[in-house]
């Protein structure tokens, strides 16, 4: 009964913030059409014929966001931040401890 509950606890614990992130990724995303729409009869038409061009638009500075995001994840700051959670996390109790 104790390996159920812990195969049951684990696999909700790696489920869990796989659904979060979808679910941030698509707000994220209509976000970014919403602040594309008013740009989008701007551009060219005959450049992105053919295309969902807010969808394009937004996927694109999806991605830019995330290359800046990795890149500030890489510099020394965020060495600093990771050590300081490190050190919060040590405190913290962990599922292997509650069961």
């Amino acid at each position: 009964m104790k390996a159920i509950k812990s195969t049951l606890l684990t696999g909700f614990l790696i489920l869990l913030p796989l659904l979060l992130l979808w679910l941030a990724l698509g707000q994220i995303f209509q976000l970014l059409v919403a602040l594309v729409d008013p740009i989008v009869p701007l551009l060219p038409k005959a450049f992105f014929s053919g295309t969902h061009l807010p969808g394009v638009l937004s996927a694109v500075l999806l991605f830019i966001a995330a290359a800046i995001v990795g890149l500030i994840a890489r510099s020394a700051l965020a060495g600093v931040v990771g050590a300081a959670f490190c050190l919060i996390g040590a405190f913290a109790p962990t599922a292997v401890h509650l069961f």
